[in-house]
Formats: structure tokens, sequence, C-alpha cells
């Protein structure tokens, strides 16, 4: 989000009046994105918890409109959902809480002017071999998916929610293939529309942290602080590169080999350039 306006006359805090404090989206936060969280009483080992309320951050509303807006329009001109999205978040960002969201938008979209549902289930898969913790308790906040989403860590779970047609469904991406062969060799799920979010933990902070602390990086940017065309442009693809070779030692290169991934102006991208402004502000 820049602090920019659209047009000279307007202020560069357009987006406060404009977007977040305009009537629409008021209304939009009370009756759909605030959560109420009932107080929990004690339970084994865990504590008393009194009642609370969950509110979005602007950057995750912001998501959940975006992706949203685009799948249905999408929908809604060639009635299918063949597209793909990546949204970055950075670690402390709400990305559990907005992956609850948008699993809670998509469930209840329908075509414009009809009873059409866009999608028929919904699959969230986590990257840890357990189901994350955080997914279900964050889930269970949500008290009007009750009955809605349902929790698969054997593959007798996911058996019976693609029989019965769970609207939503949480598993590990280890299932994932599972899963798509399962669609593909049952005539009736193959009729369904299925869309699937997956977190995947990208470790972008820790390779970014790594490489910001890398002193060959650090002596090259310093080196070159005055040429910023070098810096951004030749350079940022060897430390893209390098990048590269990071996920290759942890063994996550060849699942992220994609262009979404690898390309100029992708995420490796955008690391590198991260790697690089820190450099040149610590040059400075």
């Amino acid at each position: 989000l820049e602090n920019k306006a659209e047009n000279d006359n307007e202020y560069p805090v357009q987006f406060l009046y404009r977007d977040v404090l305009a009537k629409e989206t008021i209304l939009e936060a009370l009756s759909f994105f605030l959560i109420y969280v009932p107080q929990k009483e004690t339970e084994r080992d865990k504590p008393k918890k009194p009642a609370f309320t969950i509110f979005p951050r602007y950057h995750q509303s912001r998501m959940v409109h975006k992706v949203a807006r685009d799948a249905l329009g999408h929908f809604t001109a060639h009635a299918d959902i063949g597209k793909k999205y990546l949204i970055a978040h950075s670690a402390g960002s709400g990305k559990t809480l907005s992956i609850c969201w948008l699993a809670d938008c998509f469930h209840s979209l329908y075509k414009p002017g009809t009873n059409e549902k866009m999608l028929d289930m919904l699959f969230v898969l986590t990257d840890r071999k357990s189901l994350d913790k955080n997914i279900r308790d964050e889930f269970d906040d949500f008290a009007h998916l009750q009955g809605v989403v349902g929790y698969a860590k054997k593959a007798s779970n996911l058996k019976k929610f693609l029989k019965t047609g769970r609207s939503i469904v949480v598993s590990t991406q280890q299932k994932f293939k599972w899963i798509l062969d399962e669609i593909e060799h049952d005539p009736d799920l193959k009729k369904l529309r299925v869309a699937f979010l997956i977190d995947e933990a990208l470790y972008i902070k820790e390779v970014t942290e790594e490489k910001m602390q890398d002193e060959e990086i650090r002596i090259t940017i310093f080196a070159n602080k005055e040429d910023i065309y070098y810096l951004e442009n030749t350079y940022a693809g060897q430390v893209n590169y390098a990048i590269q070779g990071a996920y290759e030692e942890r063994n996550r290169y060849k699942e992220l080999a994609d262009p979404k991934y690898i390309d100029t102006g992708a995420i490796f991208d955008t690391m590198a350039l991260t790697v690089i402004h820190h450099g040149l502000q610590a040059a400075v």
C-alpha cells in the first residue's frame, strides 16, 4: 500500500476516507468480517478465555476483496474457476486468519442474479505433516462455520468428506495428489467446482534475512551503492540466483521452480530487491 493520491485533487491518505471509512466498507466489516468469539470455559489444560472480537487489518480485508472479486468475475464471464493466485504474507501479518476469511467468503459466493454457487468444495491445505493447530483454532472461532468445516487427518476422513460434499475441508499438502486422483477418477466428483487454498511455507523471511547477512552480498552492494541501476537490475538477478540456491539447499526448489516464483518481478525477484535495498540503507 502506497500513500499516494490517485489524482492531484486528492490527499495521499485518500484510501482512508474513500475506502476504509466508506459506508459500504463499514457495513460489510460489521456484517462479514467482524467475528465475535464467546467466552471459553476451562478445558483440560486450557485456561478459561474471556469473550473477544476479531477484526481484520486493512491488508487482510483488501486481499479478500481483490481475490474474491476477481474470481467471481472470472466465474461469471467464463463459467469456470480455472485461475491461480499467489498471496504473499510476512510473518505476523495474520496469514491464518486471512485464509479463514477468504475461505468463508468463497464459501458464500454466488453468480450474480442466480442461486448458482461458485464453489461446491474448498480445500484448505497446510504444509505441516500434522494439521496446523492454528488453522483449526482460528476456524473454530468462526462459529457460523460450525458444521461447514471438516478436519481430515486421515485418508478415511477425506473419503467421507468427498462423499458427503463437505463445503470446506482442512487437510495437509501431503494429501493434495490423493485428492486430485480421487476427483479425476470419480465421474460425480469431476462435475464439482473445487478450489484449493494452500498454505505454503516459503521461508521468505528466513531466506531473505540470511541473504541480508551474506558478507559477499553486503560488500558488493556497498561497493556499487552509487550505481542503483546495476544493483536493481544486473546484480538483482545474481541475488535472485543465490536465493534459488538457498531453496535448493532446503530441498524446496523443485516444488517452487515455477514462473510465479522465479520470473522477473516474481517472489524471488522481490526478495532479491529487498536484500539490495536493505544493504543500501546499511551502506548510507
